[in-house]
């Protein structure tokens, strides 16, 4: 972990951060109690929408952050026996921001602080829209409050997926890379079971995280550029893919780089290989 929300590897985009975060519960109405000491923050962040919505006002864009399946999918696994209480909120805070590529996350930092103040103030829980991760007041607290050093895996998701129309083999991608201005990650076609006990699935996880922890660090890595990971002979490139947040099949709300095998100097269907390599490394080493 970063005390200093710093980006070492940081080098200038052109793409933009975007973060939202949707706190059911009761909004600061009277005014938001921010605290530098226990919020970390060093300040209310410029460019920030902070902005309160009453189920009434519109009942189908309310209702859409607890639909099932959908945004809600594991309200249940977050919330447990308050999980009603919190679909039955008929009262909401909106946290937003978009800003330019920055070689600091301080806005990230401070803008969770905002969140962490609107939960002390009648929120119950938290919806992070881009991770599509929910998190309880309790965990949100623990988290954010109780201490307060970047970790990037607060932010994002890796998720595996057993979908027919991705077929052969998983798809494993990240969610949440928009919040630090850069593409979600994937690997298509991962061999083997939609199941814990597959090494292949687990070593493209490990894989896309050691990825996402330098490009939410500031690395970039280009459309086509070249992958060598150290003691291994296979090399990886990754193919960009656009920005699917006007398509009607949206799924990222990003750009997306896809990892796949250097076969040549050709780009492969897929990773097989170079995981396969990696597993037998890591079967060797244990």
């Amino acid at each position: 972990m970063t005390a200093d929300w710093s980006r070492p590897f940081w080098k200038q985009t052109e793409r933009t951060a975007s973060l939202f975060y949707f706190v059911p519960g009761e909004p600061p109405i009277a005014g938001l109690e921010l605290s530098r000491s226990r919020h970390h923050v060093e300040g209310f962040p410029e460019d920030l929408q902070l902005s309160a919505h009453e189920r009434s006002d519109d009942p189908e864009w309310f209702a859409g952050f607890f639909a099932r399946p959908g945004l809600g999918f594991e309200i249940d696994e977050a919330f447990g026996d308050r999980a009603d209480e919190v679909r039955a909120a008929d009262r909401g805070t909106v946290v937003r921001l978009e800003i330019p590529d920055s070689p600091e996350l301080g806005y990230l930092r401070d803008s969770v602080g905002v969140v962490s103040a609107v939960l002390d103030q009648g929120g119950l829980g938290v919806l992070d829209l881009s991770a599509a991760r929910w998190w309880s007041r309790e965990q949100w607290l623990s988290r954010f409050v109780d201490r307060s050093a970047l970790a990037v895996g607060d932010f994002l998701r890796i998720i595996s997926s057993d979908d027919e129309q991705l077929h052969p083999g998983i798809w494993i991608h990240t969610r949440g890379m928009r919040k630090f201005a850069r593409p979600d990650l994937q690997v298509k076609h991962v061999p083997g079971p939609w199941a814990g006990d597959n090494p292949l699935l687990r070593i493209a996880g490990d894989l896309l995280n050691t990825l996402a922890e330098r490009l939410c660090l500031g690395a970039v890595i280009a459309d086509g550029e070249v992958i060598a990971f150290p003691g291994v002979r296979p090399r990886c490139t990754v193919l960009l893919t656009p920005d699917d947040s006007n398509s009607s099949a949206c799924h990222f709300g990003n750009e997306v780089l896809e990892v796949v095998d250097l076969v040549g100097e050709k780009a492969g269907a897929d990773l097989s290989w170079l995981l396969g390599h990696l597993a037998d490394q890591r079967r060797r080493m244990t």
